[in-house]
């Protein structure tokens, strides 16, 4: 699979399965989504990428992890 390619994957049971696009983007690429974002990804060092997004101030972006740990903490006190 070259740069330009993507392709479908299954996800894991972590995040309750069904399918993910997986793309292959070098340094200074990019891919937009919905016509609205724009993720251009910024550096590559090692095991670690570097992201930029773009998107308009009513798109709301938060990391996985904290939406994770945060609905986490809610099903703990409920």
């Amino acid at each position: 699979m070259n740069a330009a390619e993507s392709r479908e994957a299954e996800t894991g049971a972590r995040d309750g399965g069904g399918k993910v696009l997986v793309l292959t983007r070098k340094e200074e690429e990019a891919f937009i989504i919905d016509g609205r974002v724009k993720v251009v990804i910024l550096q590559i060092e090692g095991n670690q990428v570097s992201v930029g997004i773009e998107a308009p101030k009513d798109v709301h972006i938060v990391r996985a992890e904290l939406v994770e740990k945060d609905q986490e903490q809610q099903e703990e006190t409920t």
